[in-house]
């Protein structure tokens, strides 16, 4: 199996779904894994599909898994179902907002403590 060779390019790496800092032997473990899992599939006859954890194109799996046999997605944006939940989650959000837009806020000149006095004295 080939070394395994980790660019650092930035704080995260490629890793934006951990919420820490990933060590670079922790990640390096990980490659390994994959490596690993790769080999495991394509064994007998098998084929291993490779799916980046990414939305669109693709990250460094070519050079983490140079010399395996292996078929690579693309990341999941393209497919059609992901723009229809990008659609949803948008429309949701807007609702929330436009609902929320609904609620008036006291005027800054109104005193709240006279307010809760005129309310007591209603009841």
């Amino acid at each position: 199996m080939p070394d395994v060779v980790i660019h650092e390019v930035g704080p995260r790496d490629g890793l934006q779904m951990e919420r820490v800092v990933v060590p670079r032997e922790t990640r390096e473990a990980w490659i390994r894994d994959v490596r690993r899992m790769v080999e495991e599939a394509s064994a007998d006859g098998g084929r291993a599909i490779v799916l980046p954890a990414r939305t669109t194109g693709e990250g460094p799996e070519r050079e983490f898994l140079a010399g395996l046999n292996y078929a690579l997605g693309n990341g999941f944006a393209p497919h059609p179902l992901f723009a229809r939940w990008v659609e949803e989650q948008i429309r949701a959000g807007a609702a929330k907002l436009d609902s929320e837009s609904q609620v008036q806020p006291p005027a800054r000149d109104a005193d709240p403590t006279a307010e809760r006095v005129a309310a007591v004295r209603q009841n």
